[in-house]
């Protein structure tokens, strides 16, 4: 609140660091979810909620966070279906070949709803009221899975239950590298994910060039690039030691890089 008015007042370049997902999605023009040095996504608030580039970014964004439902098996480039447990679960049109084996089936609780006859059945193991929501806790052999409900909804433990999915909203990962696979909603996504830090030096008021940061054997950041547009209110979020206070600290001049450039204005304060 106050911190972004005065940013809006001032028009400043910003860059703001936080754990707290509400603070960030709140203030933020950009958010740079960071992961053991690196940025795992960057983009804007709901860019990086609804399309998160990884597991770990939704997972870390939302309360609660995106559900997961694993399965094994292999999806061809054009499917749009997949099969979990022996029932079809519509989804956007895959655009890259999930050929690992190991997948997940990403879904936020908003986009869940239950059914009394069909969908990929679970047990009822909690109900959490909320007012005008309720949170529904499912057990299913592939995972458990949080529905967010209309409290005004009857539900009842150990009852059994179906799911069905928003078939628009829900994501495709590989479980073992926990990236997302590209399916038709994405096809225009212009966020940074891992190994593409989003780089314009001319464009950009800060600019933070393959930056490497290390503590004796501890690597704080490594191979970190990120281009700040004058007057933008970035914020870099992410867990304790995901390196975010450390990339603040470069830009500030309170530490000095290992590797890599800081440059402010296009002058190189490095």
């Amino acid at each position: 609140g106050e911190l972004r008015a005065l940013h809006d007042r001032l028009k400043a370049t910003t860059v703001y660091v936080t754990h707290d997902q509400l603070e960030a999605m709140s203030m933020a023009d950009t958010i740079a979810v960071m992961n053991e040095g690196r940025i795992e996504q960057l983009g804007p608030p709901q860019e990086l909620y609804d399309r998160p580039a990884t597991m770990f970014v939704g997972a870390f964004l939302g309360s609660p966070a995106m559900n997961f439902l694993t399965f094994s098996g292999t999806v061809g480039r054009g499917s749009t279906e997949v099969a979990i447990g022996g029932v079809s679960v519509p989804m956007p049109e895959v655009r890259d070949a999930a050929e690992s084996g190991s997948l997940a089936l990403g879904v936020r609780p908003e986009h869940v709803d239950l059914v009394s006859e069909g969908g990929l059945r679970g047990e009822v193991v909690g109900t959490e009221y909320l007012g005008t929501t309720q949170i529904v806790t499912v057990n299913t052999a592939h995972g458990q899975v949080k529905a967010r409900l209309p409290a005004s909804r009857r539900v009842s433990d150990g009852e059994n239950a179906g799911l069905t999915f928003r078939k628009a909203k829900l994501s495709l990962f590989d479980a073992r590298s926990r990236a997302v696979i590209r399916s038709a909603p994405r096809a225009s996504l212009a966020v940074a994910a891992i190994g593409a830090p989003r780089w314009e030096p001319l464009m950009s008021d800060v600019v933070l060039h393959s930056l490497a940061k290390r503590f004796g054997d501890v690597t704080a950041l490594a191979d970190f690039s990120l281009s700040i547009a004058h007057g933008e209110f970035v914020v870099l979020l992410g867990p304790t030691g995901a390196g975010k206070t450390t990339a603040l600290r470069l830009v500030a001049g309170l530490e000095a890089p290992d590797e890599g450039r800081v440059l402010i204005g296009g002058l190189d304060v490095t």
